[in-house]
């Protein structure tokens, strides 16, 4: 070997782990996959180090990395001598010539004839938020260079005698649209600019045509920006979104510069490397890592039986939905620590917990987990864009009396041993194993883990902050796959994503799945010698209560009928003596007698003061039909506002006010992660059902949620929270309970402000922006994407109804019957509340004990200037000129919606808990 080398990137990008023949730590991996990404290339010559970089690649700081790792950088580079790969022959001449797809572009090429010419299912996309002067025309040259330096962003393919080539035309520009949202409300141009990413990532390629990649760029304000790529897997993998952007980051700052663009030539061509793969399928060292996977792999199960929420349909349509949390950077560092103490690395950490979790989950001790490799370990395919991807499938044993310790070591063990036959295409590895085909499911397994390495990235130029957004996939070609790489930014930590069937599974069976992994890894760091089998078992959330089976969507819903179902359910469970329910199980399928009928419905005239016949059960059989044959019944009486959201428990109950004209159900997923300590109570909002006018003033709703209250708990203490707006409500309801003599030893206010001060409200009052508010908050509360324009709420209020109706429907938000009447009475109720905000003017007078609950994301704003100005710089938010008693302030996760839904709540629970047991001790009822 030379003298002078480069070095490789010595770990799989979307794996981030070492190869076998030189391990390193995980900082100094991540030293030198920063290096990779900026352009730069390290060399020894004669016991010293060199680095050639673009200029402004490096900073000050990676400059006094590379002086203080030194010796180690040196000492990988000889320990690499005598691996150095095979060189690639580079072939100019042929380039425009037919050739071979490479394995990967073949398995990507199968599975899009599979889909059909209008599916984008194996499309990956990319997107930046840029802020700064950006120059669109020295961009537009940039792009131009990269689709004349790069064949493969010129390649089609054609298909002859039905076997797919590959052509590299010599001449086809890179498609650049460039979008305007100036004229979207501000605070709704990054999420439209993300709805339209996801728009163009969905909109299909023409494969024999081309080009199979396309950029947009959109322009939110004058220095503000939205740029994405989308391109075809048969062209790209994820390690080439990273090579693109440092290519054109490198262009770019040269023609902002008006100076001539440098970068080194390329050794190759993808072409070359699919010739060269093609080449090597025949050799003895393939036959024996075909050996070896069906050796390894004979006999297994073909998936892991994950207990599934819906029953998995005849013809999947593997609609993808996302859950995503964001571990700390302490949980971060000491997992890489767990990883250095066992030798092994964080990958294998990561996926020794995850089979334990799946393991307690299923019941299943022979597992088996895929991931991915960036096929990248020869030097000369660092620099290329293509697909290089490989899958493998990695088998793990539970081992009765196992300690997470060892199965940690084992997994790394069974991992290196798959590296090192990461060669084999995984087509081939399929032929080998010939396992059990399954329709509509991936061979093998189905259940992914991928650890992202993500070098930090480099911004188009020194003027420009660059901040990645997400644009969560279409498709999930996998019941479960999960995801994480280093957050990489001023908060840190780890970001793990799951993404996952949406037609298998609910959200709240997802976001239990992440919690218990967290809690996993957590106990895997502070007790590595815990048996595998005492980790924590994967929780029945809420959701038990709520999934319908012939519904692929969210139905925990903000509407009155939703209420009455949850309440229903409630009754159901109490007099069958369940633990779990489907809303569309029948009453006689799940232990349902005449005697039990009895006293259904006398638990329903005592509940809601209707009186129905017996006959009804035998006609409405299900909580669904029950509620619908209820909801008429009740238009003629006084209904009460109060929601019984959880009645278990022996402790003071919680009483608790939504925020604005939202109803009850934001409450469920608190409820459920308090649990069964001591009832929850919720008031839902007159008006919200239509059948009664809305309250008008704070005054008259505190009058009669506090009627209702006594109506279940005739004497105090009392304990109230209130969100956001209901917080006003639930501070006059405890101004006046107390003045009546009772004891109010908590209140607690999510997020919400005090009624002072004659400062700047937020702006926006009108029906369209409340339409839009709603949307907004819908969003983040289910998690789900609600598609819809913004020119859509331009139009007359009807109009506005109708479509916004539409699209929560196709959104799953609103069940299929749920029309615009309900987002009519929205309206009412949100007009009247905004007038009761503006005119509400407490008395005061008693002291009170106010824990101020705030939303993290919402003090970043405040700081911003953003928000209600007369509040900024104001941790208490106004409530200690009101209180008269002391004022804790406790800082949670989310914003001002999300603190309410998973994984956020989950914080939110746990100091909230700890307040509630403080005053139980205070009242002497501990």
């Amino acid at each position: 070997m030379p003298a002078d080398h480069l070095l490789p990137v010595p770990f799989a990008h979307e794996l981030g782990t070492a190869l076998p023949q030189a391990p390193l730590d995980s900082e100094l991996r991540a030293l030198l996959a920063d290096l990779a990404a900026r352009g730069a290339v390290l060399s020894a010559s004669d016991g010293r180090l060199r680095c050639e970089a673009p200029a402004g690649a490096l900073d000050a700081a990676l400059r006094a990395q590379l002086v203080g790792r030194k010796d180690e950088i040196l000492g990988y580079l000889r320990a690499s001598e005598g691996n150095a790969p095979a060189v690639i022959r580079a072939q100019p001449a042929a380039r425009h010539l037919p050739a071979s797809l490479s394995w990967s572009q073949e398995r990507f090429w199968v599975l899009d004839q599979w889909e059909g010419a209008d599916a984008a299912t194996y499309h990956i996309t990319d997107a930046v938020h840029l802020r700064g002067p950006l120059c669109v025309d020295a961009l537009r040259r940039a792009l131009d260079d990269l689709a004349g330096r790069h064949d493969i962003l010129r390649t089609v393919l054609r298909v002859e005698d039905g076997v797919p080539m590959q052509v590299a035309r010599p001449h086809l520009p890179l498609p650049f649209s460039v979008g305007d949202l100036e004229e979207v409300s501000s605070d709704r141009r990054l999420h439209e600019a993300r709805r339209r990413a996801a728009k163009d990532r969905a909109t299909p390629f023409d494969l024999e045509r081309g080009p199979l990649a396309r950029v947009l760029l959109q322009r939110l304000a004058a220095d503000e920006h939205v740029l994405s790529l989308t391109m075809h897997h048969l062209i790209a993998d994820g390690w080439s979104l990273g090579v693109f952007l440092a290519e054109l980051s490198t262009l770019y700052r040269a023609y902002e510069r008006n100076t001539a663009p440098r970068l080194p030539p390329l050794p190759l061509q993808y072409r070359d490397y699919a010739l060269w793969q093609r080449e090597q399928a025949t050799g003895e060292q393939l036959v024996l890592q075909r050996d070896y996977w069906r050796d390894t792999l004979r006999g297994a199960p073909p998936r892991i039986e994950l207990p599934l929420d819906r029953p998995r349909p005849l013809q999947s349509t593997h609609r993808s939905a996302t859950h995503q949390v964001r571990l700390p950077g302490s949980l971060h560092r000491a997992l890489c620590s767990l990883a250095n103490e066992t030798g092994t690395t964080l990958f294998a950490v990561v996926a020794a917990c995850l089979q334990a979790v799946l393991g307690r989950w299923t019941g299943q001790r022979d597992l088996v987990i895929g991931t991915v490799v960036a096929g990248r370990h020869l030097l000369e395919l660092e620099p290329l864009l293509g697909c290089f991807v490989n899958f493998l499938p990695l088998r793990g044993q539970l081992v009765p009396g196992d300690t997470l310790a060892r199965l940690i070591r084992a997994t790394a063990r069974t991992a290196l041993d798959a590296y090192a036959h990461q060669d084999l295409p995984f087509e081939e590895i399929v032929r080998a194993v010939n396992p059990p085909r399954i329709a509509h499911t991936n061979p093998l397994y189905n259940v992914g883990l991928i650890l992202h390495n993500y070098p930090a990235r480099v911004a188009l130029s020194d003027r420009l902050t660059l901040t990645h957004l997400p644009i969560d996939p279409c498709f999930a070609p996998l019941d479960l796959n999960f995801m994480a790489w280093d957050a990489r930014d001023a908060a840190g930590g780890l970001v793990f994503t799951c993404h996952y069937d949406a037609a298998l599974f609910h959200e709240d069976t997802i976001a239990s799945v992440v919690e218990t992994l967290t809690a996993t890894l957590r106990i895997a760091v502070d007790h590595p010698d815990t048996p595998v089998d005492a980790v924590p078992r994967v929780a029945a959330g809420a959701a038990e209560l709520t999934r319908q089976p012939s519904e692929p969507a969210a139905v925990l819903r903000p509407a009155a009928s939703g209420a009455v179902r949850l309440e229903l359910a409630q009754l159901w469970l109490r007099v069958l003596g369940l633990r779990e329910l489907n809303m569309d199980d029948s009453f006689w399928d799940v232990g349902g007698t005449s005697l039990l009928a009895v006293r259904l419905m006398a638990e329903i005239r005592r509940q809601f003061a209707v009186d129905l016949p017996l006959v009804t059960i035998t006609e409405n059989p299900t909580v669904n039909l029950l509620a619908r044959a209820l909801q008429p019944t009740r238009a003629p009486l006084p209904a009460s506002p109060l929601v019984r959201l959880q009645e278990q428990g022996a402790g003071i109950p919680l009483f608790a006010v939504p925020g604005g004209a939202m109803d009850a159900i934001e409450f469920t997923h608190l409820v459920r992660h308090l649990g069964p300590e001591r009832p929850f109570y919720a008031f839902q909002p007159v008006g919200l059902d239509g059948r009664q006018p809305p309250h008008t003033s704070v005054e008259e709703m505190a009058r009669s949620y506090i009627e209702a209250l006594r109506a279940v708990r005739p004497d105090g203490p009392y304990f109230l929270a209130g969100h956001s707006f209901g917080g006003r409500v639930a501070f006059e309801m405890a101004q006046r309970l107390v003045a009546s003599g009772e004891k109010v030893p908590l209140l607690a206010i999510f997020d919400g402000d005090a009624p002072v001060g004659t400062g700047a409200r937020l702006a926006g009052n009108d029906d369209a922006w409340r339409l839009r508010n709603l949307t907004s908050i819908l969003e983040r509360f289910f998690g789900r994407a609600v598609d819809i324009g913004p020119e859509v709420f331009q139009r007359p209020v009807d109009e506005q109804l109708r479509v916004l109706a539409e699209s929560l429907r196709a959104a799953g938000i609103f069940a299929e019957g749920d029309d615009e009447s309900r987002l009519r009475n929205f309206l009412e109720v949100s007009r009247a509340t905004t007038r009761a905000s503006d005119a509400y003017r407490p008395a005061g007078g008693a002291a009170l004990a106010i824990v101020l609950f705030r939303a993290e994301e919402e003090i970043e704003r405040s700081r911003r200037g953003q928000g209600i100005s007369q509040f900024h710089g104001d941790d208490q938010l106004g409530w200690d000129a009101l209180a008269r008693g002391p004022v804790q302030v406790e800082v949670v996760p989310g914003d001002h919606v999300t603190l309410m839904a998973p994984p956020q709540v989950a914080t939110l629970s746990e100091r909230l808990s700890r307040h509630l047991r403080a005053a139980d001790r205070h009242l002497g009822v501990a």
